[in-house]
């Protein structure tokens, strides 16, 4: 039996990312607020925010117990300065990013149909369709590795490379 990996959420960004815990940090000295005021705040649908919400987690930025949002310590201290290179810390951990970017260790470039068969070969898919696997697979890679800058991009010839 397969296992299941966790994969990062393709749906919010970064900059949404970014709002929701810049006004967290705003509400008050102890970095916490109420789910609901965040909701009004933020101006977003309960959905897109529970998506960036749940980036925020994985990321452990922020926790969330008994309806109230907090900043953790790593939270806490993100600024303009520090936030791409701790970001691409914690992604490197995660799935898709972690496989695609031991995938580009043996190799100097991949296509993106390329990285996305060798991620399906090792358990880590988006969708059972290649296809749209591959258009989702380049999305987040495209959202979060290439604007963290854990990976390069070349749109002409579709290959993705380490930044590093």
């Amino acid at each position: 039996m397969q296992r299941q990996i966790e994969l990062f959420p393709h749906e919010s960004g970064i900059s949404e990312m970014r709002g929701v815990i810049l006004l967290v940090r705003e509400n008050n000295k102890e970095h916490t607020m109420q789910l609901y005021d965040l909701l009004h705040r933020s101006h977003k649908k309960f959905d897109e925010l529970g998506k960036i919400i749940r980036s925020c987690e994985m990321l452990g930025f922020v926790t969330v117990s008994n309806g109230r949002i907090r900043l953790t310590r790593s939270g806490a201290q993100l600024s303009v300065n520090n936030f791409q290179s701790v970001l691409r810390g914690y992604l490197v951990k995660m799935e898709p990013f972690r496989t695609a970017k031991e995938a580009l260790k043996h190799r100097e470039h991949m296509s993106t149909k390329e990285l996305s068969h060798y991620l399906a070969h090792r358990g880590v898919a988006f969708m059972t369709d290649e296809k749209q696997n591959e258009e989702m697979l380049r999305h987040v890679l495209l959202k979060w590795g290439a604007r963290s800058g854990l990976f390069k991009y070349s749109v002409h010839w579709d290959r993705w490379r380490t930044a590093q």
